[in-house]
């Protein structure tokens, strides 16, 4: 059996540590294993089947007698050092978005479009991770009724941030129990124990942030699918790791249950992860022209059925064609609600 060497670039970020632990899971044949990452974690050690391996900083040197680069690093550091793997013959499975999009990048999640990955040209793309839970729930429905659109909320937590985020989380959590004042948030935009941040990534000129064009863009490319409309909002969660999402599907074939839910391969279960209560503040307005726009950009297909009969659906969407245009991310909250009331009082 052929060994690899393997090194893993960002290997001290919590990402790169999950790899460390892929790897040791999964008893790949290794014949080396490289630990990379930026100058201020060289040195440090990191065990890997019982035996401590001392993290080396990148350079172009790096990646000399190397088989495969899994990326775990930055874009920026992502942009700088795979193609130095790649000329050296180097096969890169990156995980920043740095090459996502470039049309001669496969990107690929292995339940759903592992054919892609052999179309590579030294570097395979790893999808969002909210986009990778989604097409998979999604992909064996598209296939046999093709999704047209989709409604998404995904409820991420503070893991995908990487361990500064992760960190944040549990200071503020032990000033919060020990009634101390909460530090400054350095990871996000606002405190995030026992709270919800409606916000991942910056914002565009439509209000979407980056993290919610990710399941539209990189979606359309992963199922070939260029038609494919996505609604999505992104929340942090104050939940250390794992995400969870609500998912409404629109397709183009009709179907009855139980048909669909044949099509899903038999998978285990998890349990939900709760937090307690506590006052809400508002900090994002979203507008529901999103969700007008979303519907109408459909072009001949009409709203769900479903949705248009529902309080909520019908509510929407008459908000939606009175809003006036749409205000800047810069407007405060209270300019803004004071526009909700003239359009839920008329005036």
């Amino acid at each position: 059996m052929k060994r690899y060497r393997i090194a893993i670039l960002g290997a001290s970020g919590a990402v790169g540590r999950e790899m460390l632990k892929v790897l040791e899971e999964r008893s790949l044949p290794i014949a080396s294993l490289k630990l990379l990452a930026s100058r201020r974690s060289a040195g440090k050690t990191l065990l890997f089947q019982g035996q401590p391996l001392t993290i080396e900083e990148a350079d172009e040197h790096s990646f000399d007698d190397v088989d495969i680069v899994l990326g775990a690093a930055e874009n920026d550091v992502a942009r700088r050092f795979v193609p130095i793997a790649v000329a050296k013959g180097a096969i890169v499975i990156d995980n920043s978005s740095a090459y996502r999009l470039d049309e001669e990048v496969p990107l690929v999640i292995p339940e759903v479009n592992a054919a892609d990955a052999f179309a590579h040209h030294g570097i395979i793309a790893n999808p969002n991770c909210a986009t990778i839970i989604a097409l998979v729930a999604l992909n064996a429905l598209h296939d046999a009724y093709h999704a047209r659109r989709m409604i998404v909320s995904t409820y991420q937590a503070v893991s995908g941030a990487g361990i500064g985020g992760i960190g944040e989380l549990e200071t503020q959590m032990k000033e919060m129990s020990e009634g101390r004042a909460l530090s400054e948030p350095t990871v996000f935009p606002y405190p995030i124990a026992c709270n919800l941040i409606p916000q991942i990534g910056g914002f565009d000129e439509l209000g979407y942030s980056s993290e919610e064009m990710k399941m539209q863009n990189e979606g359309r490319k992963i199922l070939h699918e260029e038609t494919l409309r996505v609604n999505c909002t992104c929340v942090r969660v104050p939940v250390l790791r794992s995400h969870s999402e609500s998912i409404t599907v629109e397709f183009e074939k009709k179907w009855t249950l139980p048909r669909p839910v044949r099509c899903w391969p038999k998978q285990k279960a998890y349990g939900w992860w709760t937090t307690r209560q506590m006052p809400a503040t508002r900090c994002r307005w979203i507008p529901a022209i999103r969700i007008w726009s979303s519907s109408g950009a459909c072009g001949k297909t009409s709203v769900t059925r479903a949705i248009i009969r529902s309080p909520s659906g019908a509510a929407a969407i008459r908000s939606a064609r009175a809003l006036p245009p749409m205000p800047c991310r810069s407007q405060n909250c209270s300019s803004r609600e004071k526009t909700d009331k003239k359009i839920r009082t008329g005036s």
